[in-house]
């Protein structure tokens, strides 16, 4: 059997790794096998450092009772049949003309002497560099014994090797062998190893690490032990361990003259795949396949493609470190040179003569600021970054120099690397150019979501700093300040004002066209007419927005039908806007409208976006995917994640959306001690939101009904005036005033009014707001009871557990009534408990022994009292009791 798998292994304090399920069972299958009598061999296959030694400690204590022979194989001691003379076997030399065959039955016939009638188990670590005798040996050993207790567990870096093929041969015997191969640890593994070390280390820095070192623990251990975080975060090439480096050094030294060369070629050349011909001109050889196939086999490169003329890289980003630090500075510069001249992409000739550069070089400089720039309009940001710093590096004059330096670090924020852009920029105390300072700073923090403290940065620049910095930052600096003033409630004159003059230069910045258009359109309260249809750089953002605000003020209709198609879009990689938002706002639109499982799966893709978490729209509504899959009991776990977010970036629609969430929830479960408070709360968090237009009409609604829940009747009778002179086209308008109108007298204890108000608003219906059409019955129910109107309270709580029995996933929110046949008498309960199974008016009253008429009167009455209208209403509300 053969188990190949990524280990989950972890390093708990750093140091233990943990074997899979899979490991563990084929050890134990491998153990068991050489118990009961089955000679086995267990094969461990994996790169230096992913475990192999560990493993077999493993093996040995997952043996108990076997005798054991245990040696640790070294290269540099290649005597014949040295494992005999470790072992004991031998006292000395053995004799020139011993065959494996006969080293084979010596070394059997000693371990029957020696073992006392124990299992044995052989494990031998590094095959690969025990000398051929002995491995040819312990191979015919284990071929030649058919039935005893022999457990024969042997580590290699690749059973490939042309001297190992006897275990090659015997890894294909089913019967008797048992493989495991090692490829290193997962991803979350090694973030856990690594932040055990350093608890700062971001995400990326771990990936980072996880791709330079293929998993590999212990390369990830000696790394995070020997180096700094700051030092590693901040490196382009991250280190190798120190004792790789020396192996590997030693290594280089005994290589052949070509297999070096092309070795220091292939490393100098990058991480990615190169053809071999360029790897040999590189070298200075016309052909360099038999030197790419030696320093494959050793494990030192990896190819891929058609034979012949592969692509070759380093085997690992570690041995390539590695590698490079062996080449003296002057022979690689030399190198990168004239890699230069013989690369295809003009991005990595630009590199390689960086690279190649000593010193300072001004003409350099400015035809890779230039690259960078054309990498900042294709969107490629990460990597304008990292050829702005070469450029930056490259500069001589100071402050140009810094410009860059910052100019690098805004592509730096672009690309999300904000870690990064932190630490370098700390560094950073005063600048010749402040403003393009501060523009980092700030834009940092509106990548960050702390918008409030981005706002007080951009408003605290002087008018003077922005006029003395160059056309592209002022204008990055007037849209990203029009944006944050727009997202967090700011004047709105102001906002207009910094577009305005944006506007007329939008060319010097196309990738900042995503925030000019939502700041454009809340700051001419665009609403559902839409946001202008194209904005700089062609993108199309005009239905977007108007599903955004129709989302917002409750027209789930009109979102859907706008919002779908855009972030099928996204889902397709054709436009990149937006931290998950546009999904969030689609699952709230499927929400209000009922729709609760693609509820669920929009708002669970927008939590799943790689920002999405952090974002004040996905935030405030990541607990409808919980409702809708039938687990309430996280509201308030998920309320106070979208508290912290909302207060970092106060998104007045974000801060809407989350309270009509979270209000309408509580209604939902029953909270109504958390509805009575929280109108309080909500003002402690937010006070008085602040909106730049028209304020939503849902907004509206939800105040009213959480002013109405703390008996705040002026306040509520104050949003109902306002909401009956609400612009936007809300077919749900005036029901919605009623409603209001209709809280508001039963919390000023006028419950007649009440009821006729509440009843009016359904009457008027509440058109796609399923939710909140079902807690406008249960509010008529409440009045109606209040009243003594047992019938028609009973009528409207049917109404109320209808409509969410008809949403799927909402039924287990409908509360049984205890009995809804107690208001009948005992004849009229008779009449209904036959009615109920299936039985015909002349049925009943045979039974009964009743006329036909005394059944239908008894029926008349008892569907009033249950406001009912048919057998089958009757039925169904018995059968929910």
């Amino acid at each position: 059997m053969t188990v190949r798998n990524v280990q989950s292994g972890s390093s708990r304090a750093g140091h233990a790794l943990r074997w899979s399920v899979e490991q563990d069972a084929a050890l134990d299958e491998a153990v068991g096998r050489a118990a009961d009598g089955i000679p086995t061999v267990l094969l461990v296959e994996g790169a230096p450092g992913t475990g192999k030694s560990s493993l077999l400690r493993h093996v040995a204590a997952s043996a108990p009772g076997f005798h054991p022979l245990y040696l640790h194989a070294d290269s540099d001691w290649q005597q014949p049949y040295a494992a005999l003379v470790e072992w004991g076997v031998l006292d000395g030399p053995p004799d020139p003309g011993l065959t494996s065959l006969q080293a084979a039955r010596m070394l059997r016939s000693w371990i029957q002497k020696a073992r006392s009638g124990a299992p044995v188990l052989i494990a031998v670590d590094d095959l690969q560099s025990l000398d051929a005798e002995s491995s040819d040996m312990i191979a015919r050993l284990v071929e030649r014994t058919l039935s005893d207790r022999l457990l024969v567990a042997v580590a290699a870096d690749s059973l490939a090797r042309e001297s190992l093929e006897p275990w090659h041969r015997l890894a294909l015997d089913a019967d008797r062998a048992v493989r495991i191969e090692l490829t290193g640890l997962d991803r979350s593994a090694v973030a856990e190893l690594v932040t055990t070390t350093w608890p700062a280390a971001d995400p990326a820095l771990c990936d980072r690490l996880w791709a330079h070192t293929a998993g590999n623990p212990l390369f990830l251990r000696a790394i995070v032990h020997e180096h700094t975080l700051e030092a590693v975060r901040d490196a382009e090439e991250l280190p190798a361990p120190r004792d790789l480096a020396r192996a590997l050094a030693t290594r280089l030294e005994r290589l052949d003259a070509d297999g070096a060369a092309v070795l220091r070629a292939v490393v100098v050349l990058g991480d990615r795949w190169t053809l071999s011909p360029t790897a040999g001109a590189l070298a200075g050889l016309d052909d360099c396949c038999d030197a790419v196939e030696r320093l494959c086999r050793q494990g030192l490169l990896v190819t891929r493609g058609r034979q012949g003329r592969p692509e070759v890289r380093a085997a690992s980003g570690v041995v390539r470190t590695a590698i490079a630090a062996t080449i003296p500075p002057a022979n690689r510069r030399a190198l990168h040179h004239r890699a230069a001249t013989l690369v295809d992409s003009p991005v990595d000739a630009l590199r390689h003569r960086f690279l190649a550069a000593h010193g300072h070089d001004d003409e350099l400089a400015a035809e890779l600021e230039a690259a960078a720039w054309s990498m900042h309009l294709a969107r490629r940001f990460r990597q304008a970054g990292q050829v702005g710093l070469w450029a930056s590096a490259a500069t001589s004059d100071p402050v140009v120099r810094e410009r860059r330096f910052l100019d690098a670090l805004f592509d730096a924020v672009m690309a999300r690397d904000f870690d990064s852009v932190e630490h370098r920029l700390a560094r950073v105390g005063y600048a010749h150019d402040e403003a393009r300072r501060r523009l980092v700073e700030g834009f940092v923090l509106v990548g960050r979501r702390r918008w409030s403290r981005a706002s007080a940065v951009f408003l605290s620049i002087p008018t003077a700093l922005i006029d003395a910095t160059d056309r592209r930052t002022r204008l990055r600096l007037r849209i990203l300040c029009a944006w944050i003033q727009a997202v967090t409630g700011g004047p709105a004159e102001r906002v207009r004002h910094e577009l305005a003059v944006a506007s007329a230069d939008l060319a010097a910045e196309p990738c900042l066209s995503a925030y000019f258009g939502f700041a454009s359109a809340l700051a001419d309260d665009a609403g559902t007419a839409g946001a202008p249809a194209h904005v700089a750089g062609g993108l199309e953002l005009g239905d977007a927005w108007r599903g955004v605000a129709a989302a917002v003020a409750g027209l789930p209709d009109l979102a859907v039908r706008n919002l779908k198609p855009f972030t099928a879009q996204i889902d397709d990689g054709l436009v990149t806007v937006g931290d998950g938002e546009f999904h969030a706002l689609l699952g709230y639109a499927h929400w209000l409208r009922g729709d609760w499982p693609e509820a669920r799966e929009v708002i669970r893709a927008s939590l799943g976006a790689r920002y999405g978490a952090a974002n004040p729209m996905v935030r405030a509504v990541a607990v409808l995917a919980d409702l809708a899959a039938g687990d309430p009991g996280t509201l308030a776990r998920h309320r106070a994640e979208a508290r912290s977010v909302l207060r970092e970036a106060p998104w007045p629609e974000a801060i809407s959306t989350a309270v009509t969430t979270e209000f309408v929830c509580l209604r939902l479960t029953g909270q109504h001690a958390g509805q009575t408070r929280y109108l309080d709360e909500l003002n402690a968090h937010f006070g008085t939101i602040t909106w730049r237009g028209t304020e939503p009409a849902l907004w509206q609604l939800t105040l009213g009904m959480i002013n109405a829940a703390a008996h705040r009747t002026a306040a509520v009778h104050d949003l109902a005036d306002r909401l009956a002179v609400n612009p936007s086209p809300v077919g749900w308008r005036d029901a919605g005033v009623a409603w209001l109108r209709g809280l508001a007298a039963e919390a000023a204890g006028d419950l007649e009014a009440a009821a006729r108000q509440l009843g009016d608003a359904r009457a008027r219906g509440l058109a796609a707001l399923h939710i909140h059409a079902a807690l406008l019955a249960s509010d008529l129910a409440r009045v109606r009871r209040a009243l003594g109107d047992e019938t028609g309270a009973a009528g409207a709580q049917r109404e109320y557990d209808d409509r969410l029995a008809r949403i799927e996933g909402a039924g287990y929110l409908i509360v049984p009534t205890a009995d809804p046949l107690a208001p009948l008498s005992d004849r009229e309960r008779e009449v209904a408990a036959l009615l109920t199974q299936g039985l015909s008016y002349a049925q009943i009253a045979r039974e009964l022994f009743l006329s036909r008429s005394t059944v239908a009167f008894h029926l008349s009455k008892i569907y009033a009292k249950t406001a009912t209208r048919s057998r089958h209403e009757l039925t169904e509300l018995v059968r929910r009791r």
